[in-house]
């Protein structure tokens, strides 16, 4: 049944164009109708039909057709609500099995390091050959499965990476509509249909990719890389952030989360987290400790190292990737620094 609001708004459009006779007799029942004792509908109904026939003999036919304009305009709405509770219910019970398969792909695959990133950034550009080089050392040194979401840019390059490595790749990917085919239809060529799961909804692909770095048990060797990216890659970032600001992540044990300043393509983010958000105390400075700021591979091997206990004779990358001084971006001390001078 129509809300009350609602039912009134139907009446004042069925007769709006009614003689003002039928309009008084409209606003005295609406006055009634808010002091009817509500399980005594049937009764109010009955008694607007009577009330009908106090009015003179001409404006009778026009109240009845307005009547039956405002009966049918409610058993319309009546019927769009109950259409809308039935795609409410269904889409309820298809986000809750693509949340179940997202946890049946991440148990089968296992957890490991998830890769955020641009799917805009194509093979042969700076980042998306950083990004390639960071997942095939990441997976030399942890020996996690790497996942993604599933598309392609640079949230193929590190599979790639991986795959080179002789790692293994997992993904959870949203289905777009066909007009939106230019951002990450195509499952990319560094994952195997049977180890992706597919989401119509974001909110279970969220979940899929938050679960996928979970550490379960301690020896287990997970992480969340950012890259390069924009509105999404941004906004899954700074939800990550923020479960782990609040404790909500889910994990058993500590997730490192690292930004990839790549030619300090976050410059920008981090100016704004200092010089807006600490100066007016939206967030505090100490807040910026839950992830790391990378300016390079390199710093970010060695962060996973130094996080997981990895000796210097078990880091493979040490001789061949080197701090890159041409990717040189300030550090969050730094940005400090300046905001505060």
């Amino acid at each position: 049944m129509p809300s009350i609001e609602r039912i009134e708004q139907i009446v004042m459009r069925s007769t709006e164009s009614v003689p003002n006779e039928v309009q008084l007799l409209r606003d005295e029942l609406l006055q009634r109708w808010h002091e009817w004792p509500v399980d005594t509908t049937q009764d109010f109904c009955t008694y607007a039909k009577s009330q009908i026939e106090t009015l003179s003999k001409n404006m009778r036919g026009i109240a009845r057709r307005a009547l039956r304009d405002i009966q049918a305009g409610v058993s319309m709405e009546a019927d769009m609500e109950a259409r809308r509770a039935t795609l409410q219910r269904q889409s309820a019970r298809r986000m809750e099995g693509e949340t179940q398969r997202c946890f049946d792909t991440v148990n089968r695959n296992e957890h490991g390091v998830v890769y955020l990133g641009s799917a805009r950034l194509q093979s042969g550009t700076p980042f998306y050959e950083h990004s390639r080089e960071l997942g095939r050392e990441v997976c030399q040194l942890l020996g996690s499965t790497s996942w993604s979401g599933a598309g392609p840019g640079l949230m193929e390059a590190p599979l790639i990476g991986a795959l080179e490595a002789g790692g293994h790749t997992a993904g959870v990917k949203i289905l777009l509509e066909s007009d939106q085919s230019f951002f990450e239809q195509n499952i990319n060529p560094a994952l195997q249909p049977e180890n992706v799961a597919e989401c119509r909804y974001f909110a279970p692909r969220k979940v899929g990719l938050v679960e996928a770095a979970m550490r379960d048990r301690l020896e287990d060797r997970t992480a969340i890389i950012v890259l390069p990216g924009g509105f999404g890659t941004i906004d899954e970032w700074s939800e990550y952030v923020v479960l782990k600001q609040l404790g909500k992540l889910g994990t058993n044990h500590p997730v490192p989360i690292l930004l990839m300043n790549y030619e300090g393509f976050f410059d920008p983010l981090i100016e704004f987290l200092y010089q807006s958000c600490i100066e007016r105390g939206t967030i505090r400075e100490d807040e910026l400790k839950l992830f790391d700021l990378c300016r390079d591979n390199f710093t970010a091997l060695e962060i996973l190292a130094e996080t997981y206990d990895i000796p210097p004779d078990k880091r493979p990358y040490l001789g061949r990737v080197h701090p890159n001084v041409t990717l040189r971006a300030a550090s969050p001390d730094e940005h400090s620094e300046a905001a505060h001078a």
